[in-house]
């Protein structure tokens, strides 16, 4: 169709061609050709004079841009995206920017703004009674939780407001475009909840991994939303599977093919997850630490602290010569950007991979003999006035004592310090 369309010279037949042949590449296969067709969809909106052909050709761009990991890239994107839907009015264009936009700023470390951004979308679908309203909002909060934690993605509040039709034990997985998301949403619940048995139930309500069909633009979403409950139920089979889908692809990154919503940093970092569950640590250090490096370069801030609390945990378990230094010295970059972009799952993880590495680092704390002091009178309950009486200074250098192991630590309350200090001191001993 797309070469009978450019023989005609038929230029709104050679747009509805370029439409069709998109959908046909969206699969992660066809990234190389989306490239090529978003750069042709612009040059027929230029000759057409349409913001309506120029929405699809940037929205296409953005989608390839994501791919390949050029977050940067993908702002200016947005902008041009915005003074193009200024001339439409159109909602569902609106919709795909607020979409747009919701995935950059979770890309980058603004999960409240990703957060905020989705949900104001999802008031535009449901107005406009879009069937995907839901699952726009929900795969934006999935991702979320996995940084920040459940009560803030608010995740679980979410969840109450998905249709019946299309909870995970109304659903068959093997029809339909997206149709495994219900199960993995709600089994990313139960796993945050502690609830392991609830998480395995809903985990079979997906059916097995092997017969799901999701849409070829939404492959890499389904298995990167996968691969974490895979690990966090112990399924070696199902997380073998996901590193042979992922395989493939690496030097992208996790992204749809037709649509935004997702962005899981690059597929190196997938790779390293499902390598160390898998016990591959030698492989799980070597691609952990290249998504490290990646995410450095692109400004994923929030999956560089994932990335590298991973890569340091992955170190310890090898524990190969110089490993242990290493992995200390990884924490400590990751504690304060965990701390400033509000990840409180992964500084609590860092606290207590601080305090559980072994011995030999044991002389690394990263707080002074007197803050260590002041760690444990925290551990014991007392306050800052407290704290200042036992040590003989006043309240206000126990308080600026407190705040400094806050910073140090990456923490954000009292409780994190006394939990590491009893961890540090079993370590110690």
């Amino acid at each position: 169709a797309l070469a009978a369309a450019e023989s005609e010279a038929d230029p709104v037949a050679l747009v509805d061609a370029l439409r069709a042949r998109q959908l046909a590449c969206c699969a992660p296969e066809g990234l190389a050709e989306r490239t090529a067709l978003a750069a042709r969809m612009l040059e027929a909106a230029d000759a057409l004079g349409s913001a309506w052909v120029e929405m699809w050709g940037r929205l296409w761009r953005i989608d390839t841009l994501f791919e390949t990991g050029q977050l940067r890239l993908v702002q200016r994107e947005l902008t041009g995206l915005g003074s193009c839907l200024d001339r439409l009015s159109s909602p569902v264009g609106r919709w795909h920017y607020l979409e747009g936009a919701a995935t950059l700023a979770l890309a980058t470390g603004r999960f409240a703004d990703a957060v905020r951004l989705a949900r104001e979308g999802f008031k535009l679908s449901s107005d406009m009674g879009h069937p995907a309203a839901i699952g726009g909002l929900s795969v934006i909060l999935s991702q979320s939780c996995l940084h920040v934690g459940l009560d803030q993605s608010g995740l679980a509040e979410m969840y109450d407001l998905i249709p019946a039709h299309l909870r995970p034990e109304a659903v068959d997985t093997t029809q339909g475009v997206a149709t495994i998301f219900p199960a993995l949403t709600l089994t990313l619940i139960r796993l945050f909840q502690g609830d392991r048995a609830g998480a395995g139930t809903a985990y079979a309500l997906a059916g097995p991994i092997r017969s799901w069909t999701p849409s070829p633009a939404m492959r890499m979403a389904a298995w990167g939303h996968a691969l974490p409950a895979a690990i966090g139920l112990g399924r070696t089979r199902d997380i073998e599977f996901l590193a042979e889908r992922f395989e493939p692809f690496r030097g992208q990154h996790v992204a749809n093919g037709a649509g935004s919503g997702t962005y899981m940093g690059p597929v190196e970092l997938q790779l390293g997850l499902a390598a160390a569950a898998l016990g591959h640590l030698d492989a799980a250090v070597e691609d952990l630490a290249a998504a490290v490096t990646t995410c450095d370069a692109n400004g994923a801030r929030g999956y560089a602290v994932q990335a590298r609390v991973e890569f340091a945990t992955a170190l310890a378990r090898r524990q190969a010569p110089g490993d242990l230094d290493e992995a200390a010295a990884v924490l400590d970059a990751a504690a304060s950007e965990a701390g400033q972009l509000g990840m409180v799952p992964f500084t609590s993880r860092i606290g207590l991979l601080r305090a559980r590495l072994p011995a030999a680092t044991a002389a690394r704390s990263p707080l002074s003999p007197r803050e260590l002091e002041v760690a444990r009178l925290v551990a014991r309950g007392l306050t800052n006035k407290q704290i200042g009486q036992a040590l003989y200074v006043s309240e206000r250098t126990a308080e600026n004592h407190v705040q400094h192991i806050l910073v140090k630590l990456g923490f954000s309350n009292r409780s994190q310090i006394a939990a590491w200090s009893s961890e540090w001191r079993a370590t110690d001993a």
